[in-house]
């Protein structure tokens, strides 16, 4: 089975509002065009300063024309919002693509999602109303898709935990097997809280996969992390802080093999997309060594209940979905953990590919023949 790890849908303008009740729509999210033709998030007919930017696989430089047109006060010169092909939003017309690619399944995360959920961190339940309008469409596409499409629900983990665990029910019973969420602090609790153990238990019985995309609201692991990018006012992409937001998703693995939340849950397995992948192997070796060290410093194990390595339990209960074929680069990281690992085309982001796997594996100049079912669809296929 082939299974690409990452793919995004991008939401109809009115998905939000559409699918709230009406009395949550004045804080439903919506892609508006100004009269120039430029897409924009808004709330409650509010724009958030968010340019809903059209993306086309592989053209980063219409991105940069249509940006210096519309700060030029310009017509749009690309693509409008209206105008993007049926196979970016349209779950029939995905799968319909997805056999001339050779994709038996595609994992697909919102579009705007990893965007939009630092915007409304203040406004938890501005917050919970749209991503409970993305998880209701969610389902329809999944049974829309029959098996090949793997839209991922989105959650905020933030406040109280009946929400939480009524989504992942609603995910859950509908077919959906991933949620993207946030590893950062649970209402100022580390991940690993005993508070927090609840929600983990649910991921496991409800057979829902915690999924950690990229996400710029991951970055709130640092202290005022605004102060980090108050220079930086034309991207949501917040350059110097967001470098790190790969590091919120080492830090959340850490904490769950070490404090126990891996070997009290061993059905709990997490996905990472967009993160890179040459970390593992530094991470993993400091980790037990320093591990190992502390308990010797302190005379005793730091957590009795763990009957393996902290990187044992990472080895074998994540997965990093390698976006980009660079991430294959070094054949020694793949080696480490060939259950780890899996591949992600990213259509249809600009950094992505048009034929996900074809040019994927024209771009790879490694790869092990023995690590090559997993990484192609087997190993994300067990928490599918």
């Amino acid at each position: 089975m082939i299974v690409d790890g990452d793919g995004h849908l991008f939401e109809p303008a009115t998905l939000w509002r559409d699918y709230s009740p009406s009395a949550d729509r004045d804080r439903a999210l919506c892609v508006e065009t100004d009269e120039l033709g430029y897409p924009w998030l808004t709330v409650g007919g509010a724009s958030t300063g968010v340019f809903a930017q059209v993306t086309t696989p592989g053209d980063f430089a219409t991105l940069g024309e249509v940006r210096v047109a519309q700060r030029a006060g310009l017509s749009n010169p690309g693509m409008r919002y209206h105008e993007i092909p049926d196979a970016y939003w349209n779950p029939t017309a995905r799968k319909d693509l997805m056999p001339g690619w050779g994709i038996d399944k595609s994992v697909l995360y919102p579009q705007s999602g990893f965007v939009w959920e630092y915007l409304l961190e203040d406004d938890l339940e501005t917050t919970r109303v749209n991503m409970a309008a993305w998880n209701r469409w969610a389902v329809e596409v999944s049974q829309e898709g029959g098996g090949a499409l793997e839209p991922v629900g989105h959650v905020s983990l933030q406040g109280d935990q009946g929400w939480v665990l009524d989504q992942l029910k609603m995910l859950s019973d509908g077919g959906v097997r991933m949620a993207m969420c946030v590893p950062v602090q649970i209402n100022g609790k580390r991940l690993s809280h005993p508070d927090n153990e609840a929600i983990w238990k649910a991921m496991v019985d409800l057979r829902i996969t915690p999924a950690w995309h990229v996400n710029f609201h991951m970055v709130s692991f640092l202290e005022n992390y605004g102060a980090w990018c108050d220079n930086d006012t034309d991207s949501f992409l917040k350059v110097v802080p967001g470098i790190f937001q790969g590091t919120a998703a080492q830090l959340g693995l850490v904490d769950l093999a070490v404090n126990g939340v891996f070997e009290r849950n061993p059905g709990l397995t997490v996905v990472l997309a967009e993160v890179g992948a040459g970390w593992l192997p530094t991470l993993l070796k400091r980790l037990d060594g320093l591990y190992s060290m502390a308990a010797t410093v302190h005379g005793r194990e730091l957590n009795p209940e763990l009957r393996k390595s902290p990187a044992e339990y990472i080895k074998e209960q994540a997965i990093i979905t390698c976006s980009f074929p660079a991430d294959t680069a070094d054949p020694s990281v793949l080696a480490l953990a060939p259950g780890n690992f899996a591949f992600g085309g990213d259509y249809p982001h600009p950094e992505g590919l048009a034929r996900p796997l074809a040019d994927y594996k024209a771009l790879v100049e490694f790869m092990d023949p023995a690590t090559e079912d997993g990484f192609y669809g087997d190993n994300l296929a067990r928490v599918l």
